[in-house]
Order: structure tokens, then C-alpha cells, then sequence
């Protein structure tokens, strides 16, 4: 499974950059509490002058763990200028695992729907590499479950988070 997601990270984007698209790389953060730092990648193919789809990963490094999204991106732009600005829509599912055990209760908390809606810019720039940035919110979902003596209880829980992220665009 690590073998494939590698290639698909390698491949994706090249065969992106070679046809009508771009990929992003650099850094992201969400804001709740607390700062949660993460890495961006997205790889997005031009179905025209006004939209865009792709995919992406971006990976946020929780406490010990990472909770790492794979999603889709629909991307929107909103005028042919120097500065481009877009919206994008991003839905996915966000891989997580952690497994406790205090005093004979086990809790595992598994990954779940992961979501981000983003206003942004790419600058203008007539050369390969751009820079980007967009302002973002971020909806995290996780599902767990706890047993103790056979018995078995479920939960569901999610976080709204609001961001930025920013980086470099190569087209």
C-alpha cells in the first residue's frame, strides 16, 4: 500500500505538469486551540480558462500521530488577471489511527470525511514557479471506539478549523 501511494505521489503530479496543470507544494496551519502545522501538496489539471480538478494530500501533524487527507480539488477561478484569484472545494477522507488502553479501557480513534473550502491567489509570475496562498476552513472528522468488558461504544467527532495555507505553484 506505501509502495502505491509513492508511486501516485510521483506520478500524479508529473503527468500533471506535462499536460494543462500545476502542482503546489509548501506549508499549511489550521487554528482551533492551537496551531496545528501541516504540509500541502496538490496537483490540479485545466479544464478551461474558469475550472480546474485534481488531487491532493496534506498530511497535519497531531501531537504523536499525523492525520494525513487524501482528497479531490475543484478549483474555480475567478478572472483571467496578473493575479489570479480562485475558490476552491476540497472533500476527502482523512487516514488516522491511535490506540490507547488505561486501567482496561481501550480507545481507538480511526481517521474519517475530511473537508476544505479556500479563497486564494496565485501571483503573477511569467516564469515556471509561482507563489500561492489561501485562507482556508477546515473540517476534521474522526471516528472512535472504546470496549470494556465486551461491551463496545461508538463516537463520532469532528473539528472546524480555520487556516492558511501557502507555498509554490509549478506550472
Amino acid at each position: 500500500m506505501k509502495k502505491l501511494l509513492l508511486i501516485l505521489l510521483l506520478t500524479v503530479p508529473a503527468t500533471v505538469l506535462a499536460q494543462k496543470g500545476y502542482v503546489e507544494l509548501g506549508p499549511s496551519v489550521i487554528f482551533k486551540d492551537k496551531a496545528i502545522w501541516g504540509a500541502n501538496l496538490n496537483a490540479n489539471f485545466k479544464l478551461n480558462n474558469e475550472v480546474g480538478i485534481g488531487a491532493g494530500i496534506n498530511p497535519y501533524f497531531l501531537d504523536k500521530s499525523v492525520y494525513l487527507p487524501l482528497y479531490g480539488n475543484l478549483r474555480f477561478y475567478l478572472a483571467k488577471k496578473r493575479t489570479i484569484p480562485f475558490v476552491e472545494l476540497d472533500p476527502g477522507y482523512g487516514f488516522y489511527h491511535s490506540s490507547t488502553n488505561v486501567s482496561g479501557v481501550t480507545v481507538d480513534v480511526n481517521g474519517g470525511f475530511y473537508f476544505k473550502a479556500a479563497i486564494g491567489f496565485i501571483m503573477a509570475s511569467k516564469s515556471k514557479a509561482t507563489a500561492f496562498i489561501d485562507f482556508n476552513y477546515t473540517r476534521l472528522t474522526l471516528n472512535g471506539e472504546s470496549s470494556y468488558s465486551g461491551q463496545v461504544s461508538k463516537a463520532t467527532g469532528s473539528g472546524n478549523y480555520f487556516g492558511i495555507s501557502l507555498g509554490i505553484c509549478f506550472k
